[in-house]
């Protein structure tokens, strides 16, 4: 079993399915997880090679970022109201 979050996941559950399961349910620092949006960005980060991380740290800046990963065969975007 892996333990995150404080939750026991089965042995073949990938980051993915954590990190979507964790925002799916919504684990808040209280509940022992990171809160919706990072749960958010760790899935974003899992399916786009850490494009999440880049598009964090210079806000404002996701249309050239994006434009610097175009060798890749699937880009999405998404963002969380608030």
């Amino acid at each position: 079993m892996i333990t995150r979050y404080g939750w026991e996941w089965p042995e073949e559950a990938s980051d993915l399915t954590i990190e979507l399961a964790a925002f799916k349910m919504g684990l808040g620092p209280e509940c022992r997880g990171l809160g919706k949006a990072e749960h958010f960005w760790r899935v974003v980060d899992t399916q786009h090679f850490g494009v999440g991380r880049l598009l964090r740290a210079t806000p404002g800046r996701g249309v050239c970022l994006l434009g610097e990963v175009r060798d890749l065969r699937h880009v999405g975007t998404g963002g969380i109201p608030g």
